[in-house]
């Protein structure tokens, strides 16, 4: 499985990677959406772990994208912001689940 991790938080990805490459995953890492989409056109990606709040195109506009291109990616939102108001669009865009931050890579790992 192929794994797409977004988010601009550099230590935060490299750990994610870690924990996932050691389980037998393919990680792949963007630091900011953009990014996330030149890889999406490139490599056949499985499921993506979605940060909400980076520069440029945010997590929730990704997700919109993601729905658009009419794959079967699965998107899993990490993020510090707990608002319902984050959770409940990301619902709506068809978000597979919602983590805060810190997140407990193990937990992560059997999602």
């Amino acid at each position: 499985m192929n794994i797409l991790v977004v988010d601009d938080e550099k230590e935060i990805a490299e750990l994610v990677e870690i924990y996932l490459v050691s389980d037998g995953y393919k990680v792949y890492k963007a630091d900011n959406a953009q990014a996330g989409l030149d890889i999406l056109e490139k490599e056949t990606i499985h499921l993506v772990l979605l940060d909400i709040m980076m520069p440029g195109m945010d997590g929730l506009s990704f997700c919109e994208y993601i729905n658009g291109l009419g794959r079967n990616i699965k998107i899993i939102i990490i993020s510090a912001y707990s608002k319902f108001e984050y959770a409940k669009k990301g619902i709506q865009l068809g978000v597979y689940d919602f983590l805060e931050k810190p997140v407990d890579y193990e937990f992560l790992s059997q999602r």
